[in-house]
């Protein structure tokens, strides 16, 4: 029997919804990290506007992936999360990262939404790291969502709620 956190810490493939070409957005990031570390699974970029992203050919949306996927990192705004953790439902995948911020932490309207992602993320069977997160990684397995550079794998397991208090760490060791 797997782990509840197999696919996330070991997905056999990674759907990146909100892929972009543009290095500065975490879409981008995240599928550097994904090819430049040598992540051996599939790789889903989803991008409506464009057909390639670094390479791989994006898909239009998660119904459109031509295989299963195992992770959905969602990298878009707030607003769109609920319907994308619904599509992910659809699609069967099991673990979703949720990026975004603007949930309960912005208010009445953002617990609202907020509340929206739980059910959607309920009804559909995806487990949820987030919303308003840095991301994971695992090196062992090539995982790499945060794109960090020159990080080495080890013996040493890190969880942490706070992803500066990560960061920190990370690249301090």
């Amino acid at each position: 029997m797997k782990s509840p956190l197999h696919d996330f810490l070991a997905p056999d493939s990674i759907a990146i919804v909100g892929a972009s070409a543009d290095p500065t957005k975490r879409g981008y990031k995240a599928m550097i990290g994904l090819i430049k570390d040598g992540y051996g699974g599939a790789i889903y970029p989803i991008n409506p506007k464009t057909d390639m992203i670094l390479g791989v050919k994006t898909c239009a949306s998660l119904d459109a992936v031509p295989g299963p996927v195992d992770l959905a990192l969602i990298c878009t705004p707030a607003s769109t999360v609920p319907g994308i953790l619904a599509e992910c439902g659809r699609k069967g995948v099991k673990g979703a990262i949720v990026l975004a911020s603007g949930f309960k932490e912005t208010g009445a309207e953002g617990a609202k939404l907020e509340q929206q992602v739980l059910d959607a993320a309920r009804a559909g069977g995806v487990r949820v790291i987030g919303p308003n997160t840095s991301g994971m990684f695992n090196l062992h397995k090539k995982v790499n969502l945060l794109a960090l550079a020159n990080v080495k794998a080890g013996d040493i397991g890190f969880i942490s709620q706070s992803g500066n208090m990560l960061l920190s760490l990370v690249l301090e060791a």
